[in-house]
């Protein structure tokens, strides 16, 4: 199963690639702290950044350069129905970078773990909707695929690395008009104990499939996941 799903992440990044060259990378960074209400309810901050660094969205004016492209603040309230099932509503406000008009989403998701020999396979489905001062609503529905694996060991234990790899496909309606979007994620982690674990690796995403001006965005992330 790891090799089939690794296999086909794989082919996915290459045929994007082969399109067209990427139009901006940047520094993601993002933390989160979670705290639990009760035995099956959980509250959820999370902070993300987008930082680009090299845009070549003009052929004649490639260049290096720092620019704040968004920060998203969300919450989120989890409740959990067994340890492998969960479901989530969440809201989130969007700080555009530039000239950009600052944005508001709602949040729906439903989550489900699948424990292998030595991995966990997870399945998230999740719907949002964005909304834009003046534009239509933005309506998503997005399937996000993740598997994670230890590198040491059958199981992951406190001071161990793992490998995470995941694949999200997200579907986009707006004033009349349908888009697609992938998210390829390959990220090296480190489990600290069950309060934190930090992950970093490449966030490589494709969207305009239907729109002309196919675009390809590359992220360097790291990510902060911590426990109350």
């Amino acid at each position: 199963m790891k090799w089939l799903l690794l296999g086909t992440l794989m082919c996915l990044s290459l045929r994007t690639l082969a399109q067209e060259n990427v139009v901006n990378t940047g520094f993601f960074p993002e933390a989160s702290l979670t705290g639990s209400v009760s035995d099956w309810v959980k509250l959820t901050f999370k902070v993300e950044s987008q930082h680009r660094s090299y845009d070549n969205r003009n052929p004649e004016d490639e260049r290096w350069e720092y620019f704040h492209y968004r920060t998203d603040l969300q919450g989120f309230v989890t409740t959990s129905f067994n340890p492998f099932w969960k479901a989530s509503v969440g809201y989130q406000y969007r700080l555009e970078g530039g000239d950009g008009v600052n944005t508001h989403r709602s949040i729906q998701q439903i989550a489900y773990v699948q424990r292998l020999r030595s991995s966990r396979l997870g399945h998230r489905l999740r719907t949002d909707q964005t909304y834009h001062p003046s534009e239509a609503t933005e309506l998503r529905a997005r399937y996000r695929l993740s598997f994670e694996i230890p590198l040491s060991g059958q199981s992951l234990e406190p001071g161990e690395f793992y490998l995470l790899l995941s694949d999200e496909v997200i579907y986009a309606y707006q004033g009349g008009d349908s888009e697609f979007e992938n998210r390829l994620v390959t990220s090296l982690g480190h489990y600290f104990s069950r309060k934190a674990k930090l992950e970093a690796g490449f966030d490589y995403r494709t969207d305009r499939y239907i729109a002309e001006g196919f675009r390809t965005r590359l992220w360097f992330k790291v990510g902060g996941y911590f426990n109350l």
